[in-house]
């Protein structure tokens, strides 16, 4: 069930009017009702399998104590790590054996056939590995009633693609639900309205000129391979952005206070900026429960160096079971460490002195950033490695120079997308300032602003496409 369809508006109104008719002690069975009806939607399947491995893990997280045994931890660990790793990767895994035998001229053996991924398997998985942890480190309480773990796991904002949330904070909020204020009621809906046309006006709108360009990589001219670069970058950043603004607005609306995934993070100077602002609750996943507990950057350099590739690429085969994902989280991975290692060198030096020439600093590195997050975002998209090859092959056509004059149209497209980014960031940084002159505009213009976007997603609306982080 997608945000975007009538389904699912039908489904959180009921939840929504529910939820405020029924006392409070009914609200977290309300959201339990729903949040189940918004995924049994998905597959008889995908929801057997997610029941099932709630009633598991929370009859083991139960029986985790403070600096007590640790097998019921491992266990937890051991399940969900385990069942990700089955739907996800087995077949990746016995096909490349499989390459493997065949390349030395074995016999192979029968690998495993292609399964569906159930559905918000990548992200129900680390929030039950890290409220688990959690748990065991005294990071965060416990949750009181079954019912409580459910809602934690299974609340339809969050469920498919994140936020992935903590029980520290999360929990809390669900022993006393006392609904939402009058702000949070309408800066919700805002959030909802504008996550729509992110998705359905952009990114949709984005996602279908990349998917012809992306057809024939092989045959890509330079203009058509950055342009194409250019696009994805935007759409997955639209798509996935706006699912995240869609998820805060219904958590807003029933009085919930979800984790912000996105902070303009085209903007960003570095590499280590970038993931500070990129999908942040994963970012800091990998941080706490994968970077610190390999060491981090407590046993030297060489090590931590190390422990950045290793993070990233394993990061990068979180996104999906394909060597263009590893390839993806290796080029981040080598980012950072190059950042870091250029940090130190540069730290030597004395800033400068005049404002303006950092500024101009700041707006060259923003730049060469920018354009290295999308030369690493060809693989991410494209179907194989050879074909990710040739579009950065295409990428270094100088002879194709003289063809750029017909992608002008393209050009200024891609210069509107980052300028939007542009007064997204603006609007965050002011945000009571600008809510405070949107509340003290008139009315009608108020009214005639928001029915003109819902009117443009109605419009756009024309086929139901799945958010891209859907996949993974």
């Amino acid at each position: 069930m997608l945000f975007q369809t009538p389904e699912f508006a039908l489904l959180f109104i009921g939840t929504a009017v529910t939820f405020y008719v029924l006392p409070r002690r009914a609200r977290l069975s309300v959201l339990a009702v729903g949040s189940l009806l918004f995924y049994a939607a998905s597959s008889v399947f995908d929801f057997a399998l997610l029941v099932f491995v709630l009633f598991l893990t929370y009859r083991l997280t139960c029986a985790i104590e403070i600096g007590g045994r640790r097998i019921q931890l491992y266990a937890v660990i051991v399940i969900m790590i385990g069942l990700l790793a089955y739907f996800k990767y087995a077949n990746f895994v016995s096909t490349n054996i499989d390459r493997s035998l065949t390349f030395v001229g074995w016999d192979t053996f029968p690998h495993v056939s292609s399964m569906i991924l159930p559905l918000g398997i990548s992200f129900y998985t680390f929030q039950i590995v890290a409220y688990a942890v959690d748990l065991r480190l005294g990071r965060s309480p416990k949750a009181p009633t079954f019912l409580h773990y459910l809602v934690f796991v299974l609340f339809f904002g969050q469920l498919i693609a994140g936020p992935i949330m903590r029980g520290q904070q999360y929990l809390h909020q669900l022993n006393n639900l006392r609904g939402a204020t009058t702000y949070q009621m309408v800066s919700g809906g805002q959030l909802i309205i504008i996550g729509l046309v992110k998705k359905v006006v952009l990114a949709d709108a984005i996602g279908h000129r990349v998917d012809r360009l992306f057809i024939s990589p092989e045959s890509m001219t330079q203009p058509e391979a950055w342009v194409a670069a250019y696009l994805f970058a935007f759409q997955i950043y639209f798509d996935f952005s706006g699912y995240v603004d869609i998820a805060l607005g219904l958590g807003r609306i029933l009085g919930l206070h979800l984790q912000p995934n996105f902070r303009t993070p085209y903007l960003s100077r570095n590499p280590g900026e970038f993931w500070a602002r990129w999908h942040i609750t994963l970012s800091s996943w990998f941080r706490d429960y994968v970077y610190i507990p390999t060491g981090g950057n407590r046993l030297g350099r060489p090590r931590e160096m190390a422990n950045l590739m290793f993070v990233m690429a394993v990061a990068g085969l979180w996104h999906g079971a394909g060597w263009t994902f590893v390839l993806w989280g290796l080029l981040h991975g080598t980012y950072l460490v190059a950042h870091r290692l250029i940090a130190r060198w540069v730290g030597r030096f004395r800033p400068f002195p005049s404002p303006a020439l950092q500024s101009l600093s700041t707006v060259a590195t923003i730049w060469l950033f920018f354009h290295l997050t999308v030369i690493a975002w060809v693989p991410f998209r494209a179907e194989s490695l050879s074909d990710a090859l040739h579009v950065w092959s295409s990428m270094l056509q100088f002879g194709d120079l003289p063809l750029w004059s017909s992608f002008l149209p393209h050009l200024t497209i891609i210069i509107g997308l980052y300028g939007l980014h542009i007064l997204e960031r603006l609007a965050y940084e002011r945000g009571i300032a600008v809510a405070r002159m949107w509340r003290l505009s008139h009315p009608a213009l108020r009214g005639v602003t928001y029915a003109g976007l819902v009117l443009l997603v109605l419009l756009q609306t024309t086929t139901e496409q799945a958010f891209i982080y859907f996949r993974f």
